[in-house]
């Protein structure tokens, strides 16, 4: 929902009493207004709500990946100084402000880590929220820009890494699609196609198991790039040194 939702009494009213309706566990997307208690600072971020069935609010996850030019402006100072109409872009005339934690929720059900759009294509992202005990991971994504172009299910396609990476379930709801709910093997197993109304059934597992790669990351890949560089300059290298000798 497009509203800070502990400035909307009326709002969480109505989804914990949804909740409570409901029964489990409900994840509700809004934006969320954090209080510094050190500084006395305010600050308003994209964020998931995890409330259980009693109606009480689990926790408060803060979007860690802000979308550059749509919520929030790179270097502002010098858009401001240089071009000020590009301080205009940001589609909010809120200032947002990233979350720096995985803020996994200890709920009933187990315990979820949660990935908000732009953040499911960081694997970074999921890998600190599996290190902190994730065993489901939820993403909550606004796709409506994209419509129904390639572009939501190559979104979507990003999940399909992210539950590869690290053998979680992974659970998507996208306010226009595609919502999905994906295996740890990466397979769509029930899907919700784009601009369509209608609501994802299916059962997930919980999973404690850690993979390879949520404990080494991109060390591989690292290890393989400076074997690249050396076998590819080791020549020129060997042949330098000879001509010197």
């Amino acid at each position: 929902m497009p509203i800070t939702a502990n400035n909307k009494t009326e709002f969480m009213d109505y989804i914990l009493r949804q909740a409570e309706k409901g029964g489990g566990v409900t994840l509700a997307s809004a934006f969320w207004r954090f209080e510094n208690d050190d500084t006395g600072t305010e600050t308003t971020s994209p964020s998931v709500i995890c409330i259980e069935d009693d109606g009480r609010i689990d926790g408060v996850y803060a979007k860690r990946h802000l979308v550059p030019f749509g919520e929030y402006l790179p270097w502002a100072d010098f858009f401001m100084a240089l071009i000020p109409p590009l301080t205009q872009l940001t589609l909010y005339d809120t200032v947002l402000s990233p979350g720096d934690e995985a803020s996994v929720f200890d709920t009933s059900l187990g315990r979820i880590g949660t990935l908000i759009c732009f953040d499911s294509i960081y694997e970074n992202l999921i890998r600190d929220s599996v290190r902190e005990g994730a065993q489901l991971i939820a993403v909550s994504t606004n796709d409506s820009w994209f419509t129904d172009s390639a572009a939501v299910w190559q979104h979507n396609a990003h999940s399909l890494l992210r539950a590869v990476e690290t053998k979680r379930w992974i659970v998507r709801s996208a306010n226009t699609g595609v919502s999905s709910i994906i295996s740890p093997n990466g397979e769509v197993v029930e899907k919700l196609d784009p601009l369509q109304k209608g609501i994802v059934k299916g059962n997930v597992g919980i999973r404690s198991d850690t993979t390879l790669y949520v404990i080494i990351g991109d060390l591989f890949v690292l290890i393989c790039l400076l074997a690249s560089v050396f076998i590819t300059f080791s020549p020129y290298v060997y042949k330098l040194i000879k001509r010197k000798s």
